[in-house]
């Protein structure tokens, strides 16, 4: 066997080791086989951070990964048109 230690800003993110729920950030999991694995983040408001881990038989894998929040990452949409009472549809969904 071997660990991964991993720490996230934010802190309490969720963690998720190749689909399988392990806890919250900041935290060491000691019960992982020797070889490939799949981490994922998840945390409200945060973009979802996956990593592809190699874990060392008796080794520990430090892993301290910084997330990206939404809100830094929204875009924004001006739409003009010619017509004053004009209907404006995203998606098919009808704007107020």
């Amino acid at each position: 066997m071997g660990f991964v230690s991993i720490s996230s800003e934010p802190q309490d993110a969720d963690i998720y080791i190749d689909g399988e729920y392990y806890g919250k950030t900041n935290n060491v999991i000691t019960d992982l086989t020797e070889g490939q694995h799949v981490v994922r983040l998840e945390k409200d408001g945060y973009s979802t951070l996956t990593k592809n881990i190699t874990i060392v038989k008796g080794e520990t894998l430090k892993i301290n990964e910084k997330m990206i929040d939404l809100i830094s990452q929204m875009t924004f949409l001006v739409v003009k048109a010619d017509q004053a009472d004009a209907l404006i549809y995203i998606d098919d969904e009808l704007l107020s």
